[in-house]
């Protein structure tokens, strides 16, 4: 609770330096810094190039790769569809193929009694046709047995027929659901070559993405070697030039003593705010001396320099301008506490659930305070490194950097947002 407390003391302390901007802006001196764009060598320009190229090949290659994939599954639910009628086909042969077995029995077994009676009916030899005659009252009773015998052969052999018909009939439906089944199964055979052909594609257009991906990885790889390259290079400028200042001002410069902050700080500006060797400029005085960065996000040892600087270094984001824009001239984004809605205008995500990388916006004492998200923790806690926070400073200086931890209570209760630039 201690620790609460006492950032929020010199936080609200720190940020009284955020009020007074325009008026330091007035005695800005001659040699103050004029940010620039440190992917200047051609090999930084070249990977600069390589990348955007890069990354348009790859989002194009996956978007193709997308399309394929949407069309394998399309494709495969038509194959599903196939095969299910060819299973009903293949169930309606089964039904046919057992109907007419069971026909054929019938008829088998018709026939074998048709052959009976007819025989039976059919037999005129002279004993039989004596025992009719003799069996018969009378001519008419003879001629009526006669006449039923021939009308129950007629029945059978109707029957007969019909029980060969319908063997035939079932027997052509059978060939005809065989020809449909073949059909169906080069229609399926011909949408899972397809299938197929589209499948590989999709994997090319897949490998391809990862590629160009990789390329782009490496170019911005190339030109984070080159801009660390140019920053030492405009650190020794700033140093060339404060020379020059304390030779033609009487001999007074700030110290430019081995830096003995955390590995963390890669500020461009680090050797020219206070740090924790004692290194004290004095108050106001670096705004004098090296003046207003807005390409980073205002004067240089505070918060929004440093985390506009942070953004730049790793993201290639200027607090400026937006994701496509940067006009030259604009004031940045003015106080820490307005850069969320600022940041959310110019197209970056901001959310209330912190990721590494990000910029933390504290909304405190009405001017704000920010902050760079080194790391995220399992407990979703925050490392951040910041600038102008006395409660984190090891020398306890105004301007001068610390780092600090935040449980996902505190910065909860404390309203932070964060600013993604991926």
């Amino acid at each position: 609770m201690w620790n609460n407390l006492r950032r929020t003391f010199l936080l609200v302390t720190a940020s009284i330096c955020l009020m007074a901007a325009s008026a330091i802006r007035t005695v800005l001196s001659s040699h103050a810094v004029v940010a620039t764009d440190y992917c200047t060598s051609d090999a930084c320009l070249e990977a600069k190039k390589e990348e955007a190229e890069s990354s348009a090949k790859s989002a194009e290659a996956a978007n193709t790769a997308l399309s394929y994939e949407k069309e394998v599954s399309r494709l495969n639910t038509e194959l599903n569809e196939k095969q299910a009628a060819i299973n009903a086909s293949i169930a309606r042969i089964n039904t046919l193929t057992q109907e007419i077995n069971e026909k054929i029995a019938a008829l088998t077994e018709q026939k074998g009694a048709l052959a009976e009676v007819l025989n039976d009916l059919n037999h005129d030899n002279e004993t039989e046709l004596i025992l009719q005659i003799a069996g018969s009252k009378n001519i008419t009773d003879l001629t009526e047995k006669q006449a039923r015998a021939n009308s129950i052969k007629n029945q059978i052999a109707s029957y007969a027929e019909k029980i060969e018909e319908t063997k035939q009939e079932l027997e052509q439906e059978k060939a005809d659901m065989e020809v449909l089944k073949q059909g169906q199964e080069r229609e399926q055979a011909q949408v899972a070559s397809i299938r197929n052909e589209q499948a590989s594609l999709q994997a090319k257009y897949e490998n391809d993405a990862s590629s160009f991906a990789a390329a782009a990885e490496e170019a911005r790889r190339i030109q984070a070697e080159e801009v660390a390259k140019a920053m030492e290079e405009e650190r020794r400028r700033i140093a060339a030039a404060a020379a020059a200042a304390a030779a033609a001002n009487g001999g007074w410069a700030p110290s430019v003593a081995v830096y003995t902050n955390a590995a963390n700080d890669t500020y461009a500006y680090r050797d020219y705010c206070p740090q924790n060797d004692g290194n004290n400029i004095g108050w106001g005085s670096y705004f004098a001396q090296f003046g207003y960065t807005n390409y980073y996000g205002g004067y240089i040892c505070e918060c929004v320099s440093y985390a506009g600087y942070k953004a730049y270094e790793y993201w290639h984001g200027k607090i400026s301008g937006g994701k496509e824009a940067w006009a030259p001239w604009n004031i940045a984004w003015g106080n820490a506490i307005s850069w969320s809605w600022a940041g959310a205008a110019y197209g970056y995500h901001v959310s209330s659930v912190p990721v590494a990388h990000s910029v933390a916006v504290w909304p405190i004492s009405g001017v704000g305070h920010v902050q760079w998200v080194e790391a995220v923790d399992e407990n979703m806690g925050i490392y951040i490194s910041e600038y102008n926070n006395t409660g984190s400073a090891p020398s306890g200086m105004y301007g001068d950097y610390g780092e600090d931890y935040y449980s996902a209570y505190e910065y909860q209760s404390l309203g932070f947002s964060f600013i993604y630039f991926d």
